[in-house]
C-alpha cells in the first residue's frame, strides 16, 4: 500500500513537471505575441508624424493626439498578456479541485483564447500604424478597422470552437453555466455544443467582415450574446437529460 501511495505521488509529480514544461512553451509564444505590438510600434515611431489619429468614427477621424499617446494600444496588449498569465494559476487550481486528470488540455484552451485576443490587437495595431503613415486616410482600402476586427475575431472563434470540447471541468474555460456542472456527461455534451456554437459564430463574423466593409465591431459582442443565450438554454436541457449520467464532477478521493 505504501508503494502504491509513493507511485501515485511520483506519477502526480511527473504530470505536474510535464504540464509545467508545456505551459512554459505556450507562454513563451504567448509572451512574444503580447510584446509584438509594442516592438512594432517602437520601431515605427521614429518615422511617424508627431500628430496621429487617436479615434475614428463613422465620419472619419474624430480626434488627434501625439504619437506617444498612440502607445496606449501596444501597452494594453502587454497588460493583457501579463494578466492572462497570472490568471493561469487560478485556472489550474480550479481544474485540480474537480479532477486529477492532466489539466493541460483545458489550460491550452484558455491560453489560446488569450492568444486570440492578442493577435486581434496585433492586427489592429498594424492597421493603425498603416493609417498613421497615410495621415489617417484609409482611402480606397478594402477593409476598415471594424471589418478587420470581425474577421480576426471570427477566425479566433473558429479555432476555439475546435478545441473547447477538450476542456476538462473547470471554472474558467469552456461553456460554463450552473447546469453544465450537473454531471460529467452534461459537461461533455455542453462543451461539444459550445464548440459548435463558436464555429458557427466565427463563420458569421468572418462573413460579415468580408461582405460588409462598414460593419460595426459591436457585432462581435452581439454574436457573443446570442451564442451565450443558446448555450444557456442548451445547458439547461442537457442537465435535465444527462444529469444522472457519468457521475458527479466532484474529484474522487
Amino acid at each position: 500500500m505504501i508503494q502504491d501511495v509513493n507511485d501515485g505521488k511520483f506519477e502526480n509529480s511527473n504530470m505536474r513537471q510535464s504540464v509545467a514544461r508545456r505551459v512554459m512553451v505556450w507562454n513563451a509564444v504567448f509572451g512574444v505575441i503580447g510584446l509584438l505590438p509594442l516592438i512594432v510600434y517602437l520601431i515605427a515611431m521614429p518615422s511617424m508624424p508627431n500628430r496621429v489619429p487617436m479615434r475614428y468614427g463613422d465620419s472619419g477621424i474624430e480626434s488627434w493626439g501625439s504619437n506617444v499617446q498612440g502607445l496606449a494600444s501596444p501597452l494594453l496588449s502587454l497588460f493583457v498578456c501579463v494578466l492572462w498569465m497570472l490568471s493561469e494559476i487560478l485556472v489550474v487550481r480550479s481544474i485540480r479541485k474537480r479532477t486529477d486528470e492532466d489539466p493541460f488540455s483545458t489550460l491550452k484552451v484558455y491560453i489560446i483564447g488569450g492568444c486570440g485576443a492578442l493577435i486581434t490587437i496585433n492586427v489592429l495595431n498594424i492597421y493603425y500604424i498603416w493609417t498613421v503613415f497615410n495621415n489617417g486616410n484609409i482611402g480606397n482600402a478594402s477593409f476598415n478597422g471594424s471589418s478587420i476586427s470581425n474577421i480576426v475575431a471570427g477566425l479566433v472563434f473558429i479555432v476555439l470552437g475546435n478545441i473547447v470540447p477538450n476542456s476538462r471541468p473547470n471554472g474558467w474555460s469552456g461553456l460554463r453555466t450552473p447546469w453544465a456542472y450537473k454531471s460529467r456527461e452534461t459537461w461533455r455534451r455542453c462543451q461539444r455544443v459550445g464548440g459548435i456554437l463558436l464555429i458557427a459564430g466565427g463563420v458569421v463574423l468572418v462573413a460579415v467582415g468580408l461582405v460588409f466593409r462598414s460593419a460595426s465591431s459591436w457585432i462581435i459582442a452581439g454574436v457573443a450574446v446570442v451564442l451565450g443565450i443558446i448555450g444557456i438554454v442548451y445547458s439547461i436541457y442537457a442537465a435535465q437529460k444527462y444529469g444522472n449520467i457519468g457521475g458527479s464532477l466532484d474529484k474522487k478521493r
